[in-house]
């Protein structure tokens, strides 16, 4: 892990540094470069053939430490702010740096396998996000504002000379904490990379959005504070902070946060090792007095709900009975149902029981099991119990079982498998006599907005004829906020052909399948599964004529901000 740090603090290098590492010439170049020129746009500004262009290049990029155009652009223009264009998208969309603080770490990201390509991309290499377009290595790309919750890690302060040259221990220490926190960056879906010599910056929300990014974020810091402290006995300062901000990334990985700043600055004030929260983070966590978590379906409040919910009375007697049971919570819009299944952690029935959160990764080429098995074995210390590497994910869950009451919330959903369907059968029927809640959700179900907790079998599995306790929500068909974190969730759990039917859709807002499979070039089996996988996430609506429709104006106001660089297909 020692390797990097070099090229890393060549990096947060000042910009007289970065400007002296090139001779008279190269810097010509690269101020060319930077204002968005073509090589044969140099060479015929300088007098030059396209192939003296081509070699100088070559030699450039290793002197700034990065592999292509694109991050030799973005260090560029950090060393030269006058160089900036004007309409790039946002004051620091590509390496505007906030003042006194150190630009990212380009090396650490190049080494990771973005950008390969030489090709300039489009003027200065910055393009508006279209969904479903496929991303160049060398394409930067702006997305629209969203939810983003940004982790920073602090690494230990540099202990070499005025260059900031480290020693052997302090590389062994940032070592040690680089690779925990990219283990546990895999297991609750984070994206990572690290911030010059300073930190570790580790970001929720992009390129797998989900409702739960600022929790994530949350347990994703409290597990790296406590497997250092508890394994390697080294204390960390941590910062979080949440907003919604505009994105900029190359490839899969993100380039510019402006959350990122805040937090790399909140941690490099911490004191302690405490994991320090933002005032607009704190807003955002369900705890809130005034966050998202307070927000009532309806009319009720969250306590009222609890206290006449008929699927809390049948929790109560199956766990007086020491009996499993299974719950599956589902609404529109879907923020209410993972809004009560927060709620149940504060809840009179869940503060006696054992609680495990364990959230369902989106990815489908990924061991489900062992991600849920990693998400619990972080929790083990906070129960009281030592972590078997040994055990599988259901001898855990009858473990917990056996010490008493247990609660185990499963937030979101997974393209392939269910949860249920990661226990044995073996598992299932120890299970079935220990007193045991499972909450599964949120899932979105079709109609008028409502919230509904549908009681399963003792299987985790729907059956014919089950109990249902369901609840009016407000109608929010004229809300016309572009922003609507569930409606970005979904999509990004959508394959591009799903999100073409969706463009469609929104462009002509009645669609038959046969005009959608028609336009597509999609076969009727590929277009059906698109569209059960549409109308199960609640996004659009087969109406009795056979028509295809999006949910409601909510969606609809979503969508055509989400989609608004997606081609019209004609």
């Amino acid at each position: 892990m020692a390797a990097p740090f070099p090229s890393l603090v060549r990096a947060a290098a000042g910009s007289d540094d970065v400007r002296a590492l090139l001779s008279a010439r190269q810097r010509e170049i690269m101020d060319l470069v930077a204002r968005g020129l073509t090589n044969k746009e140099i060479a015929q500004q300088l007098g030059l053939t396209d192939g003296t262009v081509k070699q100088h290049l070559a030699a450039i990029f290793p002197k700034l430490g990065v592999r292509n155009r694109t991050w030799a652009v973005a260090m560029w223009h950090q060393a030269s702010p006058e160089t900036a264009p004007s309409d790039a998208a946002g004051p620091r969309a590509i390496g505007g740096a906030a003042p006194g603080l150190p630009g990212y770490g380009q090396a650490e990201l190049a080494s990771s396998g973005h950008g390969t390509g030489s090709g300039s991309g489009d003027r200065h290499g910055l393009r508006e996000a279209g969904a479903g377009q496929p991303l160049a290595d060398s394409a930067v790309v702006a997305l629209p504002s969203r939810l983003v919750a940004s982790v920073a890690v602090a690494l230990p302060a540099s202990d070499g000379d005025a260059h900031g040259d480290r020693s052997g221990a302090s590389l062994q220490v940032a070592g040690t904490i680089i690779a925990a926190c990219r283990a546990w960056a895999a297991v609750f879906e984070g994206d990572l990379r690290v911030d010059g010599a300073r930190c570790v910056m580790v970001t929720f929300g992009y390129p797998r959005a989900h409702l739960d990014d600022v929790d994530r974020a949350v347990a994703f810091a409290e597990t790296v504070r406590s497997d250092l402290r508890t394994r390697r006995g080294i204390a960390v300062r941590i910062g979080i902070d949440a907003g919604q901000d505009a994105l900029c990334l190359c490839g899969d990985a993100i380039l510019m946060s402006q959350t990122a700043w805040n937090s790399l600055m909140l941690v490099v004030q911490a004191e302690d090792d405490s994991v320090v929260l933002t005032p607009r983070t704190q807003r955002l966590l369900p705890s809130a007095p005034d966050g998202a978590g307070a927000v009532p379906p309806g009319a009720s409040t969250w306590a009222d709900l609890f206290a006449r919910a008929p699927f809390v009375r049948e929790a109560e007697a199956a766990l007086a009975h020491s009996r499993i049971s299974w719950f599956a919570v589902e609404a529109w819009p879907l923020p209410s149902a993972k809004h009560l299944l927060d709620a149940w952690q504060t809840s009179p029935v869940g503060t006696k029981t054992q609680q495990v959160v364990l959230r369902m990764p989106s990815a489908i080429d990924g061991d489900v099991e062992q991600v849920l098995l990693e998400q619990l074995r972080a929790q083990l210390p906070a129960l009281g119990r030592a972590k078997q590497r040994a055990a599988d994910l259901g001898w855990w869950l009858h473990a917990l079982a056996q010490e008493g009451p247990l609660s185990v919330l499963v937030y979101g959903w997974h393209e392939t498998t269910t949860f249920a369907a990661l226990l044995s059968a073996a598992a299932l029927d120890e299970l079935a006599n220990c007193p045991v809640v499972f909450l599964l959700g949120p899932q979105a179900i079709p109609g008028a907005p409502r919230l509904m907790v549908r009681s399963l079998d003792s299987r985790g599995r729907k059956p014919l004829v089950g109990k249902v306790h369901e609840t009016a929500l407000h109608d929010q068909a004229g809300d016309t906020s572009s922003y609507c974190p569930d409606i970005v969730a979904l999509c990004d759990q959508i394959d591009t052909p799903g999100q073409k039917v969706l463009g469609l859709v929104l462009q002509y807002r009645r669609c038959t399948p046969q005009f959608l499979s028609h336009q597509l070039e999609l076969s009727g089996a590929a277009l059906d599964q698109r569209l059960d996988r549409l109308v199960g996430l609640g996004l659009v609506a087969q109406w009795p004529d056979g028509s295809i429709r999006l949910r409601d104006l909510r969606t609809e106001t979503a969508l055509r901000h989400q989609l608004s660089d997606m081609p019209k297909v004609i």
